[in-house]
């Protein structure tokens, strides 16, 4: 029962509502929704397959729904997060399957069946989250080796690690195992990973491991990791009750979604259950030697926001998005603007923060976001908090549950990683 109580996402008790869901549709001129699905299938190689699957329970389409988003070339990349039985694929491209005039969505395991493989430490276990640099073309992929951990009994397969791939060639390029001592193969939660360029390559990766309460760095260069925690990543009593639509909530998630600054001088992160947003230097983070009493003297709390919130997205325009979880929106800092006010970002605060998206029926519970090469914003709303309460109706009866939107950001504004190696060269 312990590991429910740790676990990241929404346990708590939920309260009856009479409320009635408002019906409006104020999606933003720029936000259109591209797929929505009733429960999450996939492309199986037969039928035969699939029904394989359904009787030894590989596959129980309830446990299934998506996470993080990442767009490369118009090929959409989602995660579904093993975090009950029966997920087939952790790591997955959406297409769309024909028949009888009409297309529906659903995943096909990237890069393969047996790379998803469980119980294989050499495929992919659990993915929540991951990266794409447009520069390379390299998917970076973070698997907390671990299953079933929303149950009294997960299963610590494997240890956690980085896997690279090429998605030109969708090769394997690289891995990297993470040692027990920085990230927990008994009760870690690897959620979020950013990149940070330095002289015009990749230099490190930040992801945040919310079981844990600690923001890990990979040193690329030098093939060694560690990790820095701090009482800004915990939970915070304020944010520990969440409504969506009528359905409320005790949480304790911590820390969660993380951006990188397009100059790479600041990451940000905030945990859901925590309505402060902070700011650390990277100078601190590449530093292995860097003390508690460091990390604190440098961190900022740049500002409390109006909701608890999940992922975090930063552009190359100085603007980070991110959503209003108790309003089923989401919002846009200009933090570009904020640090002209305050003489830098150094001094930023979260200060000019604007609602850019809202749908009250399809925007529900938007998790993670994805900025591609054609200054498109994708991002998914995931109703999760109905399938951590086991109330998730995938029968179709009322509507659908998981859905993908895009949003067109400004003329000229792409993702924090853009020409990151040709601005980052001294």
């Amino acid at each position: 029962m312990k590991h429910i109580l740790f676990a990241l996402f929404f346990m708590g008790l939920v309260q009856s509502s009479n409320q009635q869901l408002s019906k409006r549709w104020d999606n933003g001129k720029r936000a259109k929704l591209e797929y929505q699905m009733t429960k999450i299938d996939y492309d199986w190689p037969s039928e035969t397959t699939r029904q394989d699957f359904i009787n030894n329970k590989s596959y129980i389409a309830v446990n299934n729904i998506i996470s993080a988003i990442k767009v490369w070339r118009r090929k959409i990349f989602i995660t579904v997060p093993r975090w009950r039985p029966g997920v087939p694929a952790s790591l997955n491209r959406l297409v769309s399957k024909y028949g009888r005039g009409q297309s529906k969505p659903v995943l096909r395991p990237f890069p393969s069946w047996k790379a998803n493989k469980i119980g294989d430490c050499s495929a992919l276990q659990y993915i929540q989250s991951m990266e794409i640099d447009p520069n390379t073309n390299y998917m970076w992929v973070i698997d907390a080796g671990r299953l079933d951990i929303f149950t009294d009994n997960p299963r610590n397969l494997c240890p956690a690690k980085i896997v690279i791939y090429d998605l030109q060639t969708e090769r394997e390029v690289d891995r990297y195992i993470f040692p027990n001592s920085v990230v927990s193969r008994s009760s870690n939660f690897l959620n979020d990973i950013v990149l940070d360029y330095v002289n015009g390559s990749v230099g490190y990766a930040y992801m945040t491991d919310t079981f844990d309460s600690k923001l890990i760095v990979f040193d690329y260069v030098k093939r060694i990791s560690y990790f820095f925690s701090h009482k800004s990543m915990l939970s915070e009593e304020e944010g520990r009750s969440l409504t969506v639509n009528g359905l409320t909530m005790t949480i304790s998630v911590t820390i969660n979604g993380i951006a990188m600054a397009s100059d790479f001088q600041y990451v940000y992160f905030t945990s859901v259950a925590n309505f402060n947003t902070y700011q650390i230097p990277t100078s601190l983070l590449r530093n292995k030697s860097s003390t508690a009493q460091n990390f604190d003297a440098s961190l900022r709390n740049i500002g409390r926001r109006k909701s608890q919130t999940a992922g975090l997205v930063y552009s190359s325009k100085n603007n980070m998005y991110f959503a209003s979880l108790t309003t089923n929106a989401v919002l846009q800092w200009d933090a570009g603007m904020d640090a002209e006010f305050a003489g830098g970002f150094g001094n930023v605060s979260l200060r000019s923060v604007r609602q850019i998206a809202r749908n009250d029926v399809k925007m529900v519970f938007v998790d993670t976001f994805g900025i591609d090469e054609y200054g498109d914003m994708w991002f998914t709303a995931t109703k999760s908090h109905e399938y951590i309460l086991n109330v998730i109706d995938i029968s179709g009866k009322k509507g659908t549950n998981f859905h993908i939107w895009r949003y067109n950001l400004q003329p000229g504004e792409k993702s924090y990683l853009y020409n990151a190696n040709r601005r980052t060269r001294f």
